[in-house]
């Protein structure tokens, strides 16, 4: 079960990249444009936090070589 699912008792709605060929309803084009750029945040936002747990983790790493017989 997603985080979301749990939270709301329902899957979220899906945000589908738009299709390149426009509408002729400009609503449609408009709103197509707009899930694109939720899109980008999105994946922006997402990279940004996996860099930051990444960083986080490997403060408490070190480097350790194992000889035979360790």
């Amino acid at each position: 079960m997603t985080p979301f699912k749990n939270l709301y008792g329902r899957d979220p709605p899906l945000i589908l990249k738009g299709i390149t060929i426009p509408s002729r309803v400009e609503s449609i084009n408009q709103l197509q444009q707009e899930h694109g750029e939720i899109l980008k945040e999105l994946k922006m936002n997402f990279c940004k936090a996996q860099d930051q747990n990444q960083t986080q983790t490997n403060k408490h790493r070190r480097e350790v070589e194992y000889q035979v017989g360790d």
